[in-house]
């Protein structure tokens, strides 16, 4: 429920506003403020400055247009769907009305079941007369939530105060004698009025559509209510001498009264903060539909809520995208340790994780070299590396090299024996070996090359692992 319902009656060259709190369905007054004004491009700087604090996000304000300003017909129908009824509803006010539907904005009341279908009380306005009232409020982004039609705004605002009553309403615009039933506006009559005073003529007038409107309602007793800035004392004494049970209507908002001349105002504000849809039409609807700053920041909301459920959408995907690599990565090297696993160990049978497996396995392995004592042999990259510079020199074939902790093995063959003598040579000028030790050489079976075998001692100082 808003904070503050806020009524605006809009007079030729008066504007009225009424200011009401609400809290837990009770209304307090809060201001109530005449002002007049030259031009309607006043009115939004004018409420400004009548609405204390201006204008805030979670106010309703209400106004409504003259009667004189729409045209208001009962219809029936013999089907009683609302989606049908809405959609019918214009082209059976078309048949009916002396202007065209495309220049004209419609509205329903909520459709009264009958005994052969529907019965729905519609109104057109035209289009034009909407566009001048909402001009200067569009202009200077004026919050101005709801826009009704008279009577029917004031048969919704009092609807707690007025159940059957003839209710006549005189203010500068026009004046209007309504019957309200069962808090309804069952019928009503509208009489154009310019200035400040009420001519013996229309209150004579007024009496007659009131007395008309009494026999109406088919009920014993009927009151006449006066409100409106024109609802004097005098107009108060012309309706008892006609015999009309007349009475100026004041309304108690909260702790203070409201005077007759306010009550339009106070109305258009109670009416902002009911939902009151089966005796009261909104024409803020299609494209008139109120798109205030609440709703500019609603659609900013949407609009960040949109970009960051995109934003939380991409970053999923984009983990499961890396997720579904890093899986496949995974499985890839999952195979390839399995394949080197049974490689490395043929017979083997998987029972559980491959790396701790295979980690089991080399542990295995190393307990078995200890126990063996050669758990700690040479390097053999060093060793080969000097190997493969003596062949540089002086080429060799090795046919066999064998290592343990002290010493190598190196079964070969060269071109002569002087070859073997320079390899001897050469190794023993490397600091990795000791005095190397030439344990035999003998011709090959085909006499073309020397056969030898080498004791290379290793140094205590060369590399280890």
């Amino acid at each position: 429920m808003a904070n503050r319902l806020i009524g605006v009656e809009i007079a030729p060259g008066k504007v009225r506003v009424a200011v009401l709190g609400q809290h837990r369905g009770t209304a307090t007054v809060i201001a109530l403020e005449q002002r007049p004004y030259a031009e309607a491009g006043e009115l939004p700087g004018l409420l400004a400055g009548m609405i204390p604090g201006g204008f805030q996000l979670a106010d309703l304000v209400c106004t409504a247009l003259p009667a004189g300003q729409s045209y208001v017909r009962t219809l029936q129908f013999p089907f009683r769907e609302r989606r049908k009824i809405l959609a019918a509803a214009p082209f059976e006010l078309a048949a009916r009305l002396p202007v065209s539907m495309e220049e004209c904005q419609t509205a329903v009341l909520t459709p009264r079941e009958t005994a052969d279908g529907a019965q729905v009380v519609a109104a057109a306005v035209p289009r034009a007369s909407i566009d001048a009232l909402l001009a200067p409020f569009d202009q200077d982004r004026t919050p101005l939530n709801l826009i009704d039609l008279m009577p029917y705004a004031l048969a919704g605002g009092l609807s707690e105060t007025i159940e059957t009553a003839v209710l006549v309403c005189i203010t500068e615009r026009e004046a209007i004698v309504a019957c309200i039933s069962a808090g309804q506006i069952a019928d009503y009559r509208h009489f154009p009025l310019s200035g400040d005073e009420v001519t013996a003529e229309v209150a004579a007038q007024l009496c007659r559509e009131a007395a008309g409107c009494q026999s109406r309602l088919e009920v014993d007793y009927a009151p006449v209510l006066l409100i409106g800035a024109l609802a004097t004392p005098l107009l108060l004494g012309q309706f008892r001498e006609q015999g009309m049970p007349a009475e100026l209507l004041t309304l108690r908002v909260g702790h203070r009264e409201i005077a007759p001349d306010y009550l339009p105002a106070v109305a258009l504000a109670l009416r902002a903060g009911k939902k009151v849809d089966d005796r009261c039409f909104n024409l803020r609807q299609g494209q008139y539909a109120y798109r205030g700053e609440a709703a500019a920041l609603k659609k900013t909301l949407y609009g960040f809520g949109g970009l960051l459920g995109l934003s939380v959408l991409i970053f999923g995907l984009s983990l499961a995208l890396d997720y579904r690599e890093k899986s496949r990565q995974a499985d890839a090297l999952l195979q390839q340790m399995t394949r080197q696993y049974r490689e490395t160990f043929p017979g083997s049978a998987i029972m559980t994780d491959i790396p701790l497996q295979m980690q089991s396995k080399l542990q295995e392995l190393r307990n078995r070299a200890a126990a063996l004592g050669i758990d700690t042999p040479p390097q053999m990259l060093p060793i080969l590396k000097e190997l493969s510079a003596v062949t540089a020199s002086t080429p060799f074939e090795v046919e066999d090299l064998s290592c343990d902790a002290g010493a190598c093995s190196l079964t070969g063959s060269a071109d002569n024996f002087d070859a073997v003598n320079r390899i001897k040579e050469q190794l023993d000028a490397s600091a990795r070996f000791g005095k190397i030790e030439v344990s035999e050489t003998r011709k090959a079976i085909d006499g073309n090359r020397v056969e030898f075998r080498l004791r290379l001692p290793l140094l205590a100082g060369g590399e280890r692992p």
